[in-house]
């Protein structure tokens, strides 16, 4: 996300940056901080979704009737490379 992405959507929440006179660079430089925490905190709880659907699709690989494994089958390694490629964004 750009700064510019962080003033529009400030913006369109109704956050007056421009209304701040000489503290406009300040204050978007914290607004752009506290975009990136948050787009951190959703990108951690959404890899956490996919690691838990890792461990569903292990516990299933393992436990279920041997003719639904085939349903099973890659489900954790998909799951997990999802999760990784979530976190990787905040890399970028």
């Amino acid at each position: 996300m750009t700064r510019d992405d962080i003033i529009r959507l400030a913006h369109k929440s109704h956050i007056d940056v421009y209304g701040l006179g000489k503290d406009y660079t300040k204050f978007a430089d914290a607004l752009e901080r506290f975009a990136a925490l948050v787009a951190a905190a959703e990108r951690e709880s959404c890899a956490k979704v996919c690691e838990e659907e890792a461990s569903r699709a292990k516990w299933n690989w393992d436990n279920d009737l041997p003719q639904n494994q085939p349903f099973w089958n890659g489900g954790e390694q998909l799951a997990s490379s999802c999760a990784a490629a979530i976190r990787a964004r905040g890399q970028e």
